[in-house]
């Protein structure tokens, strides 16, 4: 996964170097924010794939590039009314990381949050190649499919806090 990530960074000749605060590490990550390619009613089509519907504007910060940022998030297999993952009553906690930085398993919520104000929601309509791609998920305590392969993926994403940019 992180190899398909830094591989399509690569390709557009986007990578630098930043600090993941988030782990302590020098991580490589996007230094240039994906731009928007097209709209069509409400939906936003960003320049990596990604489409996006703002639900709610936030008030605060805009998370950019290399910044560490705190979300709540529910995500679904497009066609489904259940998620397959959540930090919302599941005992999980709000998901930390730095954007960019390759460190999700699903790239597309790691630069679709970029552009985001805090407080905002926004649902993420990611394609395959931005999700697991061709690799089926699989629940590894009763060993079911919980993902299928080359599933897009709908991650409605709450922007809770903004950090520094690292």
């Amino acid at each position: 996964m992180k190899a398909r990530f830094l591989a399509l960074v690569a390709a557009a000749g986007l990578l630098g170097a930043c600090k993941d605060f988030t782990s302590g590490n020098t991580v490589v990550c996007k230094t240039q924010a994906p731009t928007i390619t097209g709209t069509k009613a409400d939906t936003v089509t960003s320049s990596i794939g990604v489409r996006y519907i703002e639900t709610q504007v936030g008030t605060g910060a805009v998370a950019d590039v290399c910044q560490t940022v705190t979300i709540d998030y529910d995500l679904y297999v497009a066609g489904s009314a259940t998620a397959f993952d959540s930090s919302h009553g599941t005992g999980r906690v709000p998901l930390t990381f730095l954007t960019g930085g390759g460190s999700l398993g699903v790239v597309g919520v790691d630069l679709g949050v970029v552009g985001m104000k805090q407080g905002g929601k926004r649902r993420l309509i990611i394609p395959p190649s931005l999700g697991y791609g061709s690799v089926a998920r699989v629940d590894p305590t009763t060993g079911d499919v919980v993902v299928p392969a080359n599933s897009t993926i709908i991650a409605d994403v709450t922007l809770i806090t903004v950090g520094a940019k690292n």
